[in-house]
């Protein structure tokens, strides 16, 4: 995991990474330059680098669940969530699911659904097929696509070689795979309510532009902000990509910090709560202003109905034909 202090008190940013990158590969040209405004953590997902092994069962809604935990453990009450690619998909995810934390969005290259094409749908149900039987593999050919896999991350750095290294690694992607294509937040993700910002790759081939748009317009009131890039920008050219995220960054913890203090605000001119009022013994309510009752109509209905002549009804009350109460 990465982590940069960031001022005293300052604000905490939790950067989510993409599919089989890690935390340190994805996010290298922005740890610094968030860490001079934010707490920022950036750990590695399930699956990715240093993060848990996980099992054949893994859901993605797993790798959210873990983000919430490593938060906790760290005294993290509220934070931004920016995720990239897969990262964006559960950063929505742990809106959804832990929504104390989450204060803030920014959803870069990603979707509410990550496998909307008949083609995208084809190449996840073939990693479906292909993750039970990848155990067969040789090890010659898996070394083979793991170091493919290197070449094409374009590092060779530990964090990366981590990520191919470690027992099980080839399978552990496909497993990740398989949860990324079952991803749709379709049905809610216009029910998400912290400020938003969505980061729009233009030329991307994998995460189509238009999708990205249409989480925009999904999240009510969320703001976009478009890159010229395909979606490797973030590492091919990361001095296009790396300003905008800041920027998108910055627009939704002030927007955070706005809404907060409105929440604070509302809340103290909400009246409080009177007190309840004393009681006697008798059980009637004892008024700052005693109640009189006039009961003369009683000593009427007394003088008709019985020989007693009453002029008057006194009923423990400080004068006669009253009652105080």
């Amino acid at each position: 995991m990465h982590e940069r202090s960031g001022p005293v008190g300052a604000s905490t940013v939790v950067l989510l990474h993409g599919w089989a990158a890690t935390a340190g590969h994805n996010w290298k040209h922005l740890l610094d330059t968030l860490g001079e405004q934010h707490r920022v953590i950036a750990p590695d997902l399930p699956g990715h680098g240093r993060g848990p092994a996980i099992t054949e069962a893994f859901r993605l809604v797993d790798a959210a669940d873990h983000v919430s935990a490593v938060c906790e453990a760290l005294g993290v009450e509220k934070a931004t969530i920016v995720g990239y690619s897969m990262g964006g998909a559960i950063a929505q995810l742990l809106w959804e699911r832990d929504r104390v934390l989450v204060e803030g969005l920014v959803l870069c290259a990603t979707a509410m659904q990550l496998s909307g094409t008949f083609a995208e749908r084809s190449a996840f149900k073939a990693i479906d097929a292909l993750e039970p039987l990848s155990r067969f593999i040789p090890e010659r050919i898996r070394r083979k696509v793991e170091e493919r896999l290197v070449e094409q991350l374009g590092d060779e750095s530990a964090s990366v070689r981590d990520t191919v290294d470690h027992e099980h690694s080839l399978r552990a992607m496909l497993r990740v795979g398989k949860s990324i294509g079952r991803f749709d937040s379709r049905s809610w993700a216009k029910d998400i309510d912290v400020p938003t910002a969505v980061v729009a790759t233009t030329l991307d081939s994998t995460v189509p532009v238009a999708r990205q748009l249409a989480l925009a317009a999904a999240i009510p009131g969320a703001c976009t902000f478009t890159v010229v890039g395909d979606h490797g920008v973030i590492l091919d050219a990361p001095e296009r990509i790396a300003p905008r995220i800041v920027e998108a960054t910055e627009v939704v913890t002030r927007r955070s910090r706005a809404h907060q203090r409105s929440l604070a605000a509302l809340v103290t001119q909400i009246p409080s709560p009177q007190p309840a009022p004393r009681r006697r013994s008798t059980g009637r309510v004892m008024t700052s202003t005693p109640q009189r009752i006039d009961l003369s109509f009683l000593a009427e209905r007394a003088e008709r109905e019985a020989p007693v002549i009453h002029r008057t009804l006194e009923l423990g009350g400080p004068s006669s034909g009253t009652i105080a109460t």
